[in-house]
């Protein structure tokens, strides 16, 4: 049976006549990195609110380490079990990042002052702990926002946009920092994000809300078998250029599609050779390009065919 950090079931949320969040039913798996996608306005901070508890659902379930919500919002107990760091930090300026730590962990009750150094550690801002945060660029205010949602030592940790408007090396802290959270610590990590090209090096499982509803949840695996590159060889013989490629190419690994295009995923960087071989055994190539997406081309597409639907 698959443990679930989070499962929702047609969650909604309804603000006067329109609703912003619509029947989203998601599943979060124990120890997933979700990468969660969308266009600025498609709700995907109002489902985070909704999770966390700072909005009230107006309808559906949510089922939250195992507990169900219904249209409640999640309890005390529940969000001591969750870290979350919402859109940019609330951090005090002219405190040092150990002072902004400690303050909040004497404001949300948690036991022990060693708990302020283990985060800071998490998150690699040992150096700079006693330097005040307006001194801190973008990317150090969010390693330091994550700490903080770090306190507690939650299990599910959910960041809404952390790594909107740094720069390429914040980036890849950001990144490498969630990665070690996530396989060190086994923390399950939420994480929306309109940086698709990033999230591609991150999340096990994604899912992608457009216009307040989820209109696609996968794997990492089911993108790339979705997204799989290929050679696609149009050509005037379909059956003379596949008994060529079984035998000279030494390979099975391909399909026919339609207009008679032999889809081959091995020798994806050898066109050439290909060409070469088909060429010599007379069969006539049409075209030959190389195939697939990436998650940004796929979201691209998915988007745009959901509006055109």
């Amino acid at each position: 049976m698959e443990d679930y950090i989070l499962r929702t079931i047609n969650l909604s949320k309804k603000y006067k006549d329109k609703f912003i969040v619509d029947n989203v039913s998601m599943n979060i798996k124990r120890g997933d990195i979700y990468g969660f996608i969308g266009e600025n306005g498609a709700g995907k901070t109002s489902v985070i609110r909704l999770i966390v508890g700072l909005i009230k659902i107006s309808s559906g379930n949510m089922i939250l380490f195992n507990d169900e919500i219904g249209n409640n919002q999640a309890t005390q107990s529940h969000r001591k079990r969750i870290g979350s760091l919402i859109e940019s930090p609330a951090l005090y300026l002219d405190m040092t990042a150990y002072q902004n730590i400690e303050y909040i962990r004497i404001q949300r009750g948690i036991p022990g002052k060693n708990e302020v150094d283990k985060v800071i550690k998490l998150v690699g801002l040992e150096s700079s702990k006693n330097k005040k945060v307006k001194t801190f660029s973008l990317g150090m205010k969010q390693r330091l926002g994550i700490a903080i949602a770090l306190l507690g030592d939650p299990e599910f940790l959910i960041l809404d946009e952390p790594i909107n408007g740094l720069d390429p090396i914040s980036i890849i802290e950001i990144r490498q920092l969630l990665k070690r959270l996530n396989q060190e610590k086994n923390i399950t990590i939420l994480i929306s994000s309109h940086i698709l090209r990033e999230l591609n090096q991150l999340a096990t499982t994604y899912g992608v809300i457009s216009n307040g509803k989820l209109i696609d949840e996968f794997s990492s695996l089911e993108l790339d078998e979705r997204c799989r590159r290929s050679l696609d060889i149009k050509v005037d013989d379909v059956n003379k250029a596949i008994a060529v490629i079984e035998e000279k190419l030494s390979t099975r690994n391909f399909k026919v599609i339609k207009d008679d295009t032999i889809r081959l995923y091995e020798y994806i960087d050898e066109p050439g050779k290909v060409t070469k071989i088909l060429s010599i055994n007379e069969i006539v190539i049409n075209q030959i390009v190389v195939a697939g997406d990436d998650l940004e081309d796929y979201y691209i597409n998915l988007i745009g065919g959901k509006a055109n639907v």
